[in-house]
């Protein structure tokens, strides 16, 4: 579970075992196969070609989530064991592990209600941080210009996410752009 040794054991060990496993499947099938040989139906007599190249592009895309899950649970746990010194990597890779099935199990209509509200808190503030950022010459670094532009973006983008809790706040709706999920614009433009 060390990052050294992890893409090691990824080429080393992960990729024979896969394709073993694939071509122990492609030779089992040619001597036992499932079912008789047969005219292909549905789909794949009228459009073979693209069914194929869907079923490989679902397979290319579960190993790209692979991989990025492999990466994301590295540099987390690479990152919490410096934060935390007393919790050292493989617990958070086990954490992190666990928690990350344990989630994916919920469902994805389950984890975009909880993640929808804080993630329309947070973007208009990282988005804002990022215009500041690109614009830091224009006001020459000034703290002030910062913080009240964060001051008065969170505050709007906090009220929009308390909202989709169900907290009803009026004076959101008279704010402009605020029916496009915006709302937060025109006060990050005036606090510039």
């Amino acid at each position: 579970m060390t990052p050294s040794k992890l893409v090691d054991r990824f080429g080393k060990v992960l990729t024979p075992a896969l394709l073993v496993l694939i071509t122990s499947i492609f030779v089992f099938s040619m001597f036992k196969p499932i079912g008789e040989f047969a005219a292909p139906i549905g789909d794949y007599a009228h459009f073979p070609l693209p069914k194929g190249f869907l079923v490989l592009l679902g397979i290319i895309f579960s190993l790209a989530c692979l991989t990025t899950s492999v990466g994301l649970l590295t540099s987390c746990s690479q990152y919490f064991a410096k934060l935390m010194l007393k919790v050292s990597y493989k617990v958070w890779i086990t954490i992190l592990s666990v928690s990350s099935m344990i989630f994916a199990n919920v469902g994805l209509t389950q984890i975009l209600k909880i993640s929808f509200p804080s993630l329309t808190a947070i973007y208009p503030m990282t988005i804002v941080l990022i215009v500041l950022t690109l614009t830091n010459d224009f006001y020459k670094g000034n703290s002030y210009v910062y913080l009240f532009a964060m001051i008065c973006t969170s505050f709007v983008s906090i009220l929009e996410a308390l909202e989709q809790f169900g907290l009803k706040v009026i004076i959101l709706n008279s704010l402009p752009f605020y029916s496009k999920g915006l709302g937060w614009i025109i006060q990050q433009l005036l606090a510039l």
